[in-house]
């Protein structure tokens, strides 16, 4: 649940960080990369102001990246709406769920609900009967800045935190926030031998016999086998006894187990707690457990755990001044988390997948290797100042390898999205408007750059005529490459095609590469995806001031 109000475009006095929207959504970037460090996640992103919208689940390898850029393409704007939150993420919750082993809701706001907005007792009670029938082990509050530190800021936290989850107010130091986020992620694994099992298989079973007493006889780590009498534990190594049924004990990677072998309190036999460590290179922990029927017949089966190298997936921050940084470079080997702030700065992410918030002024950001999130940055306000504006000038991403987000938000934006996949958002800033749009332009520099995803890509007005500072795809770097640098404009956007199914269909852009018109154009270079405008509406040519793709030429 991430609070976009319109205060978020406030500047939160943290070094590298423009506004406090560039700030939350940082600190939640390293907070997915710790649980992704870890876990398969399953996120959905709540995002409320005067009302709230959703996500929908972002689920598989890619997740972490997904929800990163849906945040990314957010703009601060309107009211506090604490109750239209809570009442979307009931209403969604529930919609194509992906199975989990542990739920938490994380809820972060800089303000106080508006007047009218906020829970009452009964939407309280609701609130928390959803998060019980639900098993959400908590619900997190997090209040950023100061216009949640008093009484009544922490009292309307209160109505959305849940159980275990604590409330979390950084007032006055609000660059605490990675800390205090990255601290709630608890590297555990829970399950049961009984109910676990692998796609397609069925759990354990005891047959017509019965379970035995005690059903579970051993378990065996480490070469050392637990076995277990119905009342006490005994370690067949030492003979050393352990009372009663539970067994905490380290396992040969340097993780902690905590097993059940009988039902005690909360906990039903079978149930256990992994303790995730810090390994080097993909390891695996085995344990092997015996049952037993009611006749005493025994079966062994091994649960295993693989734990992913999670040495250097701690994210690692990195933030600017507000002055024009010459160098602003993240670690090659880390998850980079990094802030520009406000002046020109001058970027460089790692190999491992990078997120970077360029900020105010004009910024020239290169991800690198792995899957980036980059944002260019809007206008924001200036540190120390009473909503005293430093403009987003014209930034320049490079996506460099990988599978990227680039988003270049206020100002006019030069994006290369490079080799891999790319997602190109194009999307006005929030500081925009009909009358004076941003205008980006797209680079492709080689046909490798093929295979991207461009959004909100401005072509037309709302009246649907052409509009002068319309986006542009800029394909001489590509055609110099493809066809020489002396080939001529026409040459060139003779090799151009572009194709819609239908009006209101994605429009393709498709380049012919074996300059033999026979065969079609085989390469699609890029996807602009749900456009308000036809594919007529784009003109090929060598003109950015009325042609939406640019290929030079002589």
């Amino acid at each position: 649940m991430f609070d976009k109000s319109g205060s978020m475009d406030e500047d939160p006095g943290v070094p590298g960080f423009s506004t406090r929207l560039d700030l939350e959504r940082a600190a939640v970037a390293s907070m997915l990369a710790e649980y992704d460090s870890f876990a398969n996640v399953n996120i959905q992103i709540v995002d409320f102001s005067t009302t709230a919208s959703n996500s929908g689940w972002f689920t598989g390898p890619d997740a972490v990246q997904q929800a990163n850029a849906y945040l990314a393409s957010l703009e601060a704007e309107g009211d506090t709406n604490y109750l239209a939150a809570a009442l979307k993420v009931q209403s969604v919750y529930d919609v194509n769920t992906p199975p989990a082993d542990q739920s938490f809701v994380y809820f972060l706001s800089d303000g106080k609900p508006t007047a009218g907005d906020a829970l009452s007792p009964a939407s309280v009670t609701q609130w928390d009967n959803f998060l019980t029938s639900h098993n959400i082990k908590a619900a997190i509050a997090v209040g950023v800045g100061g216009g949640v530190d008093d009484a009544a800021g922490q009292a309307a936290l209160q109505t959305i935190a849940f159980h275990e989850g604590p409330i979390i107010i950084t007032a006055g130091h609000e660059d605490e926030i990675f800390q205090d986020l990255v601290q709630t992620v608890n590297k555990v694994v829970t399950g049961n031998i009984f109910t676990d099992s692998l796609p397609g298989t069925t759990p354990d079973q005891f047959g017509a016999d019965g379970p035995g007493s005690p059903k579970i006889a051993s378990i065996t780590l480490s070469g050392v086998t637990y076995t277990f009498d119905g009342t006490n534990i005994t370690n067949e190594a030492t003979h050393a006894v352990i009372a009663g049924s539970t067994l905490i004990v380290n396992t040969g990677l340097g993780g902690v187990l905590e097993f059940h072998f009988a039902d005690q309190g909360a906990f039903t036999a079978g149930d256990y707690i992994y303790g995730v460590p810090t390994v080097s290179g993909t390891q695996h922990d085995n344990i092997t457990y015996t049952i037993q029927d009611h006749d005493g017949d025994t079966s062994s089966a091994t649960l295993s755990f693989t734990v992913a190298d999670t040495a250097g997936t701690t994210p690692h921050l990195v933030e600017g001044t507000a002055g024009n940084d010459a160098a602003v470079n993240g670690s090659p080997n880390s998850i980079n988390i990094i802030g520009g702030g406000d002046g020109d700065d001058h970027i460089t992410g790692g190999n491992l997948g990078d997120h970077v918030s360029g900020g105010a002024g004009a910024d020239t950001i290169d991800g690198g290797a792995g899957n980036d999130i980059l944002i260019g940055g809007t206008t924001g306000e200036v540190t120390n100042s009473d909503n005293i504006r430093a403009a987003d000038l014209g930034d320049l991403i490079k996506g460099g390898d990988g599978n990227d987000f680039l988003y270049g938000g206020d100002g006019n934006d030069t994006l290369i999205g490079g080799h891999g996949a790319d997602t190109i958002n194009v999307q006005d800033g929030p500081h925009s408007s009909n009358a004076n749009p941003d205008h980006d332009t797209i680079v492709y520099q080689d046909i490798l750059d093929a295979g991207d995803t461009i959004l909100h890509f401005r072509a037309t007005d709302t009246n649907g005529a052409t509009v002068t500072r319309h986006d542009t795809i800029d394909l001489t770097q590509l055609f110099d490459n493809l066809l020489g640098a002396n080939s001529t404009t026409a040459e060139r956007a003779a090799a151009v095609h572009i194709a819609q199914s239908a009006p209101g269909a994605d429009i393709q852009i498709q380049i012919d590469t074996d300059h033999n018109p026979a065969n079609g154009f085989e390469v699609t270079l890029a996807t602009i995806h749900a456009p308000n405008f036809t594919a007529g509406t784009l003109q090929v040519g060598n003109d950015p001031a009325v042609d939406q793709i640019v290929v030079g030429g002589t």
